[in-house]
């Protein structure tokens, strides 16, 4: 679990602000180490995020209190009342368990007095919980040992060791995508590899996690284990990746991919260029051959042209005209900003007469999702509208033509575009729409 993962429990957990979570995960796990021995700290802290690993540290001598006291010196430190004090402690001591595992926290237990085991055992329940979650039911092709058996082929790794890695790099691609994706996954992943993917969801609260390639892969290798360097875990996270390919088909795999930074490409490129495709039975789990002309999708939306029109005409109050180029120029700057694969997604749903704009923002951006803030964003808007348009107009048409596209392509697929536009879009979504950050 990193840093940030552990605070989020905390925060979530205590209902506290994240500010106030870094200040009271330090001073309760503080208190934690003057109660227990010495080696039993240390043996936590090695396990912790590095940032929380100092707050472990006790060098005064051995304190004796119990777990009213304890549950007191919280109170004092939030200058709050009793049951805020043990709903922190229990939010710290969850996110313990998540970090250490049940055996380090098992030997702090035992050396706690038996007054602490209903905050202890409420704690781990918790944690319990957090970690376990109703599968949906297994559709993939792939069983866990044949899984686990081609990452160790292509890693050159023992089944243990390979084991190891898979669930490493699946944790911490959890907490890089969103929980959408994962859950869009999952049915095609073996059930005994869920555990991981819960765990990174949980960590990241679901609002895919900033992360360099560099902290990615430092990550996966602490996960692994000591001695495993970052060359080897980006090794493991290829063989991982061309397998996941392998299971989950194309489309899963290219929509996990589009919510991934470019530096990630070389963890990617190896099961891209893959043969071994659509082994799971996502839908669309195969991908044409390079050259082959593609073929128009069929139209199984629920409007046609003139009610996506009329209705973006409504919501922006404009008339149809205005409309009809309001709503070109939003899709085409649209499919300038996400890419090919995700508007292939979305054209089934998309009226036929409609599809221009975003072939045309494919054709521009060659398929590679341009970077465009906001404000770049509403500028192509209002250029493409035409002159005298304004980035407040844009903004207006923006907000119009949105939901309409959420009515007409669903949640999953608006949910899969909106995945790959900053947070700084959310100002022009509908509100059923918005993600969870």
């Amino acid at each position: 679990m990193n840093y940030d993962g552990f605070l989020e429990i905390v925060r979530q957990e205590a209902g506290i602000e994240r500010e106030q979570a870094d200040q009271i995960s330090c001073s309760t796990l503080n208190l934690l180490a003057q109660r227990i021995s010495k080696g039993e700290a240390e043996d936590l802290a090695r396990r912790l995020p590095e940032p929380l690993r100092p707050c472990m540290e006790h060098r005064g001598p051995h304190a004796t209190f119990h777990a009213d006291v304890f549950l007191r010196r919280i109170e004092h430190e939030l200058h709050s009342d009793q049951t805020t004090a043990e709903r922190v402690a229990r939010a710290v001591l969850t996110a313990l368990w998540l970090s250490v595992g049940s055996k380090e926290y098992d030997d702090m237990r035992s050396e706690l007095p038996k007054d602490f085991l209903p905050l202890l055992e409420s704690a781990e329940a918790t944690a319990l919980r957090l970690r376990t979650r109703p599968s949906p039911p297994f559709v993939g092709g792939l069983g866990v040992d044949e899984f686990v058996a081609r990452v160790a082929e292509r890693a050159g790794l023992t089944q243990d060791r390979a084991r190891k890695a898979t669930e490493a790099v699946l944790e911490v691609l959890a907490m890089r995508v969103t929980d959408g994706q994962i859950e869009d996954l999952k049915p095609f992943i073996p059930p005994e590899l869920h555990d991981p993917l819960n765990l990174g969801e949980q960590l990241s609260g679901g609002r895919a996690l900033p992360m360099p390639i560099e902290q990615f892969l430092d990550e996966i290798a602490r996960r692994e284990g000591e001695g495993v360097t970052r060359e080897q875990a980006a090794q493991h996270a290829r063989a991982v990746f061309a397998v996941l390919h392998e299971a989950v088909g194309e489309k899963e795999f290219r929509d996990t991919a589009a919510q991934l930074p470019l530096d990630y490409s070389s963890l990617l490129d190896a099961a891209r260029t893959g043969t071994s495709v659509g082994v799971g039975r996502a839908p669309g789990g195969t991908v044409a051959a390079a050259g082959a002309p593609s073929q128009p999708p069929d139209f199984i939306g629920p409007l046609d042209a003139d009610e996506f029109v009329g209705r973006v005409a409504e919501r922006a109050h404009l008339d149809p005209g205005r409309a009809a180029r309001a709503t070109d120029a939003v899709l085409e700057a649209l499919a300038l900003r996400i890419t090919a694969g995700q508007v292939e997604d979305l054209k089934p749903f998309i009226p036929p007469e409609l599809r221009g704009p975003l072939d045309r923002g494919v054709e521009r951006s060659r398929g590679r999702a341009r970077r465009m803030d906001l404000q770049h964003f509403l500028e192509e808007i209002a250029a493409l509208e035409g002159p005298g348009v304004t980035e407040e107009e844009a903004a207006s048409h923006a907000r119009a033509v949105f939901p309409v596209l959420y009515e007409v392509v669903g949640e999953k697929e608006f949910r899969d575009t909106v995945a790959q536009l900053p947070a700084e879009y959310e100002r022009l979504l509908p509100q059923e729409a918005k993600p969870r950050r």
